[in-house]
């Protein structure tokens, strides 16, 4: 498990654009037992990609293996995509 943190760590410092390598790296660092590390990892990049649903279900999940289900559905809340505007209506699937 450390060898596999410290692979991500250099790839996440490489690359911090590549999300999967961060989540890995935040799933390694949970699957140590290190829960508020992963945590950290986690809000950080919630904080640089706010829209990322691979990030949200990933902290969503996160947070319902610790027993913090309220925060879960907070964070679940985000990832759904907003209403549409009141004042168009929705539009009907394509004969085509």
């Amino acid at each position: 498990m450390l060898k596999a943190e410290m692979h991500y760590r250099l790839l996440a410092r490489a690359r911090p654009e590549w999300v999967q390598v961060r989540l890995q790296l935040a799933r390694v660092i949970e699957e140590q037992g290190r829960v508020v590390d992963a945590e950290r990892e986690l809000l950080l990049l919630k904080n640089e990609q706010p829209g990322n649903l691979l990030v949200l279900n990933q902290l969503a999940g996160l947070y319902e293996r610790t027993g913090r289900s309220r925060l879960a559905a907070q964070v679940r809340a985000q990832s759904r995509p907003p209403d549409p505007p009141k004042k168009m209506r929705p539009l009907q699937p394509s004969r085509r």
